[in-house]
């Protein structure tokens, strides 16, 4: 178990990577920033994060045993294998705050991952998909499309219809190896 101080910012990257004993931390109120790898491959099973958190860095709870997570609001970035390999991971719960998350590299399919007509998502997030969907409905509530999540062979991806609640489409979320191959979209809100 590790206390850590009331008044610490942020975690930096690696800090606590490999520390396979590390199965709890309290974390401080005042908490904005966990660095890069700063949990990786640690034995942290639990992490009741702070609302103070704003970023969650690449790989910061790689390979941990958490078995779930709940960010909390205010977050706004989860970095590029954020909890990837956390193999006890059941659920996670991410707020409307978040504004970046990467694809399924940051969250595990089929631990994570919730599986709609060939779309992958992680709560209220797009993350991936199956290869050869042609259609892809975003069901309503979805707030985001993560970075990469429909990247590479999207070349049978044809028509795309995305809900009002929209907010976010992240970089190279659509990009393919033989060209760009989306001919509709459509837009269920308002101009």
């Amino acid at each position: 178990r590790l206390v850590l101080p009331q008044e610490l910012l942020t975690i930096g990257a690696a800090a606590f990577s490999g520390c396979s004993t590390l199965n709890y931390v309290e974390f401080g109120e005042k908490l904005t920033t966990i660095e890069s790898s700063a949990f990786w491959n640690s034995g942290l099973y639990s992490a009741d994060l702070p609302d103070s958190l704003v970023e969650i860095g690449n790989g910061a709870f790689r390979g941990t045993p958490l078995s779930e997570i709940v960010i909390p609001a205010g977050v706004e970035f989860i970095g590029h294998t954020a909890f990837m390999g956390c193999a006890r991971m059941r659920s996670a719960s991410i707020p409307a705050s978040v504004t970046e998350i990467y694809n399924t590299s940051s969250m595990d399919f089929g631990i994570l991952s919730q599986n709609e007509k060939g779309i992958h998502y992680v709560d209220n997030w797009v993350v991936g998909k199956d290869e050869g969907i042609t259609t892809a409905i975003i069901r309503p509530g979805t707030v985001g499309i993560g970075d990469s999540a429909f990247e590479g062979d999207c070349k049978g991806l044809v028509n795309v219809v995305y809900p009002s609640s929209l907010k976010y489409i992240g970089e190279w979320a659509f990009e393919t190896y033989v060209g760009w191959s989306v001919s509709n979209t459509y837009y269920l809100g308002t101009r």
